[in-house]
């Protein structure tokens, strides 16, 4: 009986630690045994435990609004941004 508690509790265990919450604003760049895997979108993901490794990127929330000038020299407001959504492989630590 003891034996199959314990094997419960180390299932529940494993299950537990591979689970993995990944908010909007953020990426995951999933390294499988020390090399890349690839990248988990944002979502309840699973990983095996042991094996993977996640590193957590964070995207930018809010772009605040500037001023610039346009061709004309007039003032106007920039309230849209063309976002370049940067590459989570290179933003994981070690790259």
């Amino acid at each position: 009986m003891n034996e199959i508690i314990a094997v419960v509790f180390v299932i529940f265990v494993f299950l537990y630690q591979g689970v993995k919450v990944i908010q909007k604003n953020e990426r995951a760049v999933l390294f499988r045994l020390g090399r890349f895997h690839g990248v988990l979108r944002p979502g309840i993901r699973f990983i095996m435990a042991g094996v993977d490794k996640v590193c957590l990127v964070n995207l930018p929330k809010h772009v605040p609004e500037w001023q610039s000038l346009s061709p004309e020299q007039l003032d106007q407001r920039v309230k849209d941004l063309v976002f370049h959504e940067p590459d989570p492989k290179r933003l994981a630590k070690g790259w």
